[in-house]
């Protein structure tokens, strides 16, 4: 799913936002309950248009995204809405942080 601006968050959806997901005691994760796509990354509606739950904190808690902003999770946990928990990147800084992390995949065999 290719990110879209994220500007503003009618009240509507942050009362939905409030309700749909569980912190977690041990890991202080807040994880999403509901909508999850296939990568375990909560989902939410927004005018017709389908964001992940990750950006819709992001803005509630920070304020606005551009289209190219990532929101990156130091949890790793795709479904942790904790505001606590999420940092803004880029693509290069997310291959980095899953190579870092030992999660990214070579072509070319490990280096």
């Amino acid at each position: 799913m290719k990110p879209l601006p994220l500007v503003e968050i009618p009240a509507e959806v942050a009362r939905k936002f409030w309700l749909s997901f569980e912190p977690c005691p041990t890991t202080g994760c807040w994880l999403w309950l509901f909508s999850p796509d296939n990568w375990g990354y909560g989902r939410i509606r927004l005018a017709y248009k389908t964001f992940r739950a990750n950006r819709i904190s992001w803005v509630l808690h920070y304020g606005p995204l551009k289209a190219e902003d990532l929101v990156l999770h130091t949890c790793d946990v795709p479904s942790c809405v904790n505001p606590g928990h999420l940092f803004i990147g880029d693509d290069l800084m997310n291959a980095q942080d899953r190579k870092r992390k030992g999660r990214s995949r070579s072509r070319l065999g490990p280096d």
